[in-house]
């Protein structure tokens, strides 16, 4: 749900499983701004990573330098488990509980390639380095951060707090029901391998 303000000049990228659909529904300016909420829209995509966006800008002859940027990390494990409850519950989830049956280690392959984006792909330059205009916040924070991004943009909500229903929102895992089980070490450690900024950016 990538938001790109041409007349504020700010991009939020919506790193999957973050909480970017509350995200796209609290900024909630009515101006002239990119809204994408499909995989199919063209040239900007649904979670278009910050080297998309770049080269995507650049076609309509606008640079990503211009723009204040941001989006949302998480918990790396609570992520991981909401990443398998969505694979679960999609029509074709017959890929996804076969991995998680026989091979953990092919399934992190999996889900980086569907929903769990590492930080390095999600906000990361050419460079493989964060630019300097990218800011990275975490979604169990999101209303402290939104207040502070809200004021740096000038966004034109006026409440100061989120009601309970966005706050809802943000936490909530409708897949909880699906997937029961805590992950073993072995697949935790197996996320700490695989996801290795995830963990430093979350925890520093």
């Amino acid at each position: 749900m990538t938001i790109i303000n041409l007349k504020k000049k700010y991009i939020f990228l919506a790193n999957p499983k973050t909480g970017s659909t509350s995200v796209h529904t609290l900024l909630n300016d009515k101006e002239s701004i990119i809204r994408c909420t499909s995989k199919k829209e063209k040239p900007f995509g649904k979670h278009d990573t910050y080297l998309q966006v770049k080269n995507n800008l650049s076609s309509i002859n606008l640079n990503i330098n211009d723009f204040f940027i941001f989006g949302f990390i998480r918990e790396p494990i609570d992520r991981m488990k909401s990443v398998i409850n969505h694979l679960l519950m999609s029509k074709n989830n017959k890929t996804a509980k076969t991995l998680m049956k026989n091979d953990w280690k092919q399934f992190m392959t999996y889900a980086e390639e569907k929903l769990f984006y590492s930080v390095e792909k999600m906000f990361f330059d050419e460079n493989n380095q964060l630019p300097h205009n990218v800011h990275i916040l975490k979604m169990e924070n999101m209303e402290q951060e939104l207040q502070k991004i809200f004021k740096v943009i000038k966004n034109s909500r006026k409440r100061q707090r989120m009601s309970k229903k966005e706050r809802r929102t943000c936490h909530k895992n409708k897949g909880q029901y699906i997937f029961k089980k805590q992950l073993s070490d072995e697949v935790i450690n197996l996320i700490k391998d695989r996801f290795p900024r995830d963990w430093i950016y979350y925890y520093s």
